[in-house]
């Protein structure tokens, strides 16, 4: 009766609409992969047969025919005879068996037939085993008795699991070596195990426990699942993935101090491969920055760049890419943001793609780049030789994407993402939402008094003369539309005309360019605990200046415990004592600078002043606030 179930290794199953495979079988231990993520799980024999019993999994691709010569019934259908019998109490008499099977196939059309003295073979099988279905499954050939005493199996066992749990490098040679001392003060006659024997005993076990145990559950992952599989896009910005990188060279400010390495967050159309979003900035991977990508993406398609409204983004998987003002963001343009497996590069392939390209094509070719590796780097001086600032970069990123990148075939399209972004372009354009709407969504709304007619927003005073004429008429508090992410303007709207919105700038236009909300709340914590000032009166560009360099300086600090960051040597502390003793303010940490460590003097430094200062030093971004208020 060749009818019983067999599992191996490269077997196929379905589990709530999920696909899954069969990697390992190790006793009554099976180890199975998602198909598409490789996400690895284990479950017992009994479980996996109670599962397919249930209806929960089924056999979609086996590695052996699931039938035999004979054509004997499946796990399945001799479950739906069991089941019958036994719910029924039908006595085991051929001539009940024969009338119970009459009903059974009634009820199920499909089901095939049996005779009576074969439903009386399973019955028997079932009630041999414990009223078990493991008489139904066919185990793999070989002798399975035990071939020592239990207290030999007990020490071989023990011993074993207790290696593979080490990290250190131990050999099947070490642990013959444990067991056989230990049997031996058993003061017994019990036979020894051979070396051979005991190496046996380590290949048995699962590859992936062993691995696990001595290098982690990342490296077990990663050593024991396949690439996945590849995001199949059906159309532009159908899918975009979304990644930041740290650019391997060390940029400057237009004084010559070294501000470190920049981040650059991309986002990249996997059906053309072509850039749709960048942006560029000193600080780690945040959600402010994913927001500034995003809507520089929404941008594009009016300056003639590749952009538009993407059905489905997959940014970075950290917590920095998870808060109300990336969700909300999403949730006004209609956005699904689909979430990627952590420490795993394949989920976002195409942009990991792009990023080795940059740096190959351009990155290390630029005075003051790091190389990818210390090795690579060999003693080259890049903090000698740094030489670009902020802004420069940004432009040979943009002329590398936009007349380099776009216009050569790509590997994986064979085609030119530009080209490719033009014909389907012709067939479906991309969805664009109006530049107002998208201004007006990108918003913050807040409530506030005019004073002196001013507002202040969270310690920056912001001007019109109009809202002098609003202010005489009008004394409650007035709606303020706010740009998290460029604090230089703000719109209040007319109490008398809510359809007009006035705006209000800044009165330090320069020092609140690009400046975020998130790092206004940051720096402003930063004078009152530094300086013991009032950050709600910030009373010259400088003190606000002051503020941002000690932000920043705050987060490459924090970078320094993080160990995805490569940190550089940079002359932040110098610059921020050149301008405590400008503005003549005593730091209450009392912190000493060493002058002598920094390639630039004091002396030497000329009078920083907002009128004249580069952009490269007003672009710093951070994230990790509830913007909804």
């Amino acid at each position: 009766m060749k009818n019983k179930l067999s599992i191996n290794i490269g077997d196929r199953i379905t589990y709530n609409d999920e696909f899954y495979e069969i990697c390992y079988i190790e006793q009554d231990v099976i180890r199975y992969s998602n198909f598409i993520n490789g996400n690895m799980y284990f479950i017992t024999k009994d479980d996996l047969i109670q599962k397919i019993l249930n209806g929960d999994v089924k056999f979609t691709n086996l590695s052996i025919p699931q039938f035999h010569k004979n054509k004997a019934l499946t796990l399945e259908e001799i479950f739906k005879y069991l089941n019958y019998v036994f719910s029924k109490q039908i006595p085991c008499s051929n001539r009940k068996l024969k009338l119970a099977i009459k009903n059974i196939i009634k009820e199920n059309p499909d089901l095939r037939e049996i005779s009576a003295s074969t439903l009386a073979k399973y019955i028997k099988i079932y009630r041999d085993k414990s009223d078990s279905f493991h008489g139904f499954y066919q185990e793999k050939g070989g002798n399975k008795s035990l071939r020592f005493s239990i207290e030999v199996e007990k020490i071989i066992n023990e011993v074993i699991f207790s290696f593979i749990k080490e990290r250190e490098s131990f050999s099947p040679n070490d642990a013959y070596v444990i067991i056989k001392e230990r049997i031996r003060s058993l003061n017994t006659n019990s036979k020894i195990p051979s070396e051979r024997t005991i190496y046996r005993r380590f290949k048995r076990i699962d590859p992936y426990i062993v691995v696990k145990n001595k290098n982690g559950s990342k490296e077990a992952n990663r050593k024991f699942k396949a690439s996945g599989q590849s995001l199949i896009s059906y159309g532009l910005l159908a899918i975009v993935e979304i990644d930041t990188h740290e650019i391997d060279c060390i940029i400057i400010d237009q004084n010559g101090n070294v501000l470190g390495r920049p981040q650059l967050c991309i986002a990249i159309d996997v059906y053309t491969r072509a850039i749709v979003g960048w942006h560029l900035c000193m600080l780690p991977p945040s959600a402010t920055k994913t927001l500034l990508t995003l809507k520089n993406m929404l941008m594009r398609p009016y300056i003639g760049k590749t952009g538009g409204l993407p059905t489905v983004i997959i940014p970075d998987n950290g917590c920095e890419f998870n808060n109300n003002a990336l969700a909300n963001f999403c949730n006004n343009f209609n956005i699904t943001k689909s979430e990627s497996q952590p420490y795993l590069p394949n989920n976002k392939a195409h942009v990991e793609s792009f990023f080795k390209s940059l740096n190959e094509s351009i990155i290390h070719k630029l005075r003051g780049t790091t190389y990818s590796s210390p090795l690579h780097r060999g003693d080259y001086d890049s903090i000698g030789n740094a030489c670009y600032t902020l802004d420069t970069l940004r432009d040979l990123v943009n002329e590398w994407i936009e007349n380099i990148y776009h216009k050569r075939v790509h590997s994986g399209t064979q085609q030119r993402p530009e080209k490719m972004w033009d014909d389907a372009s012709k067939i479906l354009p991309p969805l664009t939402i109006p530049k107002l709407e998208v201004e007006r969504k990108c918003r913050t709304v807040f409530r506030y008094k005019i004073s002196k007619d001013q507002i202040n927003l969270k310690g920056l005073r912001y001007k019109s003369h109009a809202l002098a004429t609003l202010n005489s008429h009008f004394k409650e508090k007035v709606t303020v539309y706010v740009d998290q992410l460029d604090l230089s303007t703000i719109y209040v709207q007319d109490p008398f005309n809510k359809s007009n919105l006035i705006q209000a700038d800044s009165i330090y236009p320069n020092a609140t360019k690009d400046l975020t909300l998130a790092e206004w709340l940051e720096a402003k914590e930063i004078i009152r605990e530094k300086y013991k000032s009032d950050p709600n009166e910030i009373k010259n560009e400088e003190t606000l200046y002051l503020a941002r360099l000690n932000f920043l300086l705050k987060i490459q600090t924090l970078n320094k415990k993080n160990k995805r960051f490569r940190q550089v040597k940079n002359d932040l502390p110098l610059m921020i004592k050149q301008q405590e003793d400008r503005l003549k303010l005593t730091s209450l940490n009392d912190e000493k600078v060493d002058v002598r460590s920094s390639n630039i003097h004091i002396d030497d430094v000329p009078h920083l002043a907002y009128d004249n200062l580069h952009s490269d030093l007003t672009d710093f971004f951070y994230e990790e606030i509830n913007f909804d208020e």
